[in-house]
């Protein structure tokens, strides 16, 4: 007897999480484009580690945390969509994002109608330096956001992000070669504390390019 009571109830348990999974496929095809859709899905927690375009692309479905003495790195080619309101990417440990001329790395909303609020930031709160070249960002609030940390990034677009594509505040900030289109109240915002340098930055159809506190 308690044998077939554990067969059925494992039975209607295997039942139940198949049943999930077809549901969250089908949310994933109403609620977002066909390549997110699809995507190989990371859940909210801790991650790091070195990922590729052959990996990929990815959704990522919430909050994202790398932990100090970690480092998550996305190659040239990853696409990353991200779910969620206002997910973020906090950076304890250390982000690596470089694309190429060709294949640039793409974070950006998961939705079939985005918007320029979809998901919130990059939030990266350590003194060991992330990098970012040939990268697209959009659909965010924030763009980068940097308190407390470090950071450099070359040849990169930020566009249709809502108020910021980067804010420094009390951080180092290297940034070059780079673009702010379509969006943002304020392209680039640095607050107190900040140590920015800049090299050959283009603003194109933005309210208001740089503002220092």
């Amino acid at each position: 007897m308690y044998k077939q009571i554990s067969f059925i109830f494992f039975i209607v348990y295997f039942t139940i999480c198949a049943q999930d999974q077809v549901d969250n496929k089908k949310d994933n095809v109403q609620l977002y484009n066909s390549d997110a859709a699809t995507a190989a899905e990371i859940p909210s927690g801790v991650l790091f580690g070195k990922f590729s375009k052959e990996d990929g692309p990815f959704l990522l479905k919430g909050n994202i945390i790398v932990p100090a003495g970690q480092q998550l790195e996305f190659g040239p080619g990853c696409m990353i969509y991200l779910a969620g309101k206002y997910t973020t990417i906090t950076v304890f440990g250390r982000i690596v994002m470089k694309g190429t001329q060709k294949e640039s790395v793409i974070i950006q909303s998961a939705l079939k109608n985005p918007n320029p609020w979809d998901w919130d930031r990059i939030y990266c709160r350590s003194r060991n330096r992330s990098e970012f070249e040939h990268c697209i960002i959009r659909h965010s609030n924030y763009g980068i956001y940097v308190e407390n940390g470090s950071v450099e990034i070359k040849k990169c677009t930020f566009e249709r992000n809502s108020l910021h594509g980067l804010v420094v505040k009390n951080s180092d900030a290297m940034i070059s070669k780079s673009v702010f289109e379509r969006g943002h109240v304020l392209s680039i915002f640095c607050q107190a504390g900040e140590n920015v340098n800049t090299d050959f930055l283009i603003f194109r159809n933005t309210i208001t390019g740089t503002t220092c506190d």
